[in-house]
């Protein structure tokens, strides 16, 4: 299975048999769902990271990532009109 990451505007795949960081290590000890937001490499992104089971077994843990560059960049641009307005 290859799993694709998008860093910045680049993108890898990772392949299997190949150890690579998880985006999110905190999310790993998860037993439910759940969203969190990291920073890789100075890119804020929002990882979910969901385990896997088989047959009650837990398998691992598949965790996908977006960046927030767009969510920030509107945020901050919220605040400077807020400012300016008030």
């Amino acid at each position: 299975m290859l799993r694709p990451a998008w860093i910045g505007t680049t993108a890898r795949l990772y392949q299997p048999g190949r150890l690579q960081p998880a985006f999110d290590p905190t999310g790993l000890q998860s037993s439910k769902p759940i969203f969190r937001d990291v920073f890789i490499q100075d890119f804020h992104l929002r990882v979910l990271s969901v385990p896997l089971e088989v047959g009650g077994r837990p398998i691992g843990t598949l965790q996908l990532a977006t960046s927030l560059a767009v969510a920030d960049a509107t945020l901050r641009a919220l605040v400077t009109v807020l400012l300016i307005g008030s």
